[in-house]
């Protein structure tokens, strides 16, 4: 794929982002279900979402400099495989410091009960309780990371197009 096709890939990632993100808000204003119960069926796909929009990001990156684009899943990957852009900098900046992407790419995170968590009571359905802290598939952090995604890849294409 060529670079136009690869930048509409991942405006598509973007927009599939944009209306779960939207969808996870309406559930929650509607009050319908528990906020947890929303948050693990909202949020674990905005997650993917967001992570996959990323990683579609990153293969147009591969386009844009004639790249290998196998595999890319992370920036951290490319490094080893590719030469140097401010792009791919900012981005190992990113994953490996503690960031909100960093923090977005952390597998470990995708578990939603924790061992600190304990079964709620009532009903025939046990559910767990999350632990007080605000997780990181709140509704409000995953706007942050869709928003700082948004925000990067617009900065990088637009000093890209000034070249």
């Amino acid at each position: 794929m060529n670079n136009k096709q690869e930048r509409a890939a991942t405006n598509e990632r973007l927009y599939c982002c944009r209306l779960q993100l939207d969808w996870y808000a309406q559930q929650i204003d509607s009050g319908l279900l528990a906020p947890r119960i929303v948050e693990m069926a909202c949020g674990e796909g905005l997650k993917s979402q967001l992570i996959t929009a990323y990683r579609s990001y990153l293969t147009e990156l591969c386009a844009t400099y004639n790249w290998p684009t196998t595999d890319a899943k992370s920036a951290i990957y490319l490094n080893d495989k590719v030469s140097d852009s401010a792009e791919l900098g900012e981005l190992l900046v990113l994953e490996t410091k503690h960031s909100w992407l960093s923090k977005l790419l952390d597998e470990s995170d995708r578990s939603l009960i924790s061992e600190a968590s304990s079964p709620a009571s009532g009903g025939d359905i046990q559910l767990f309780q999350a632990p007080s802290q605000q997780s990181v598939l709140s509704i409000d952090k995953l706007r942050n990371s869709y928003l700082s995604l948004k925000n990067l890849i617009d900065t990088h294409r637009s000093h890209s197009e000034e070249w």
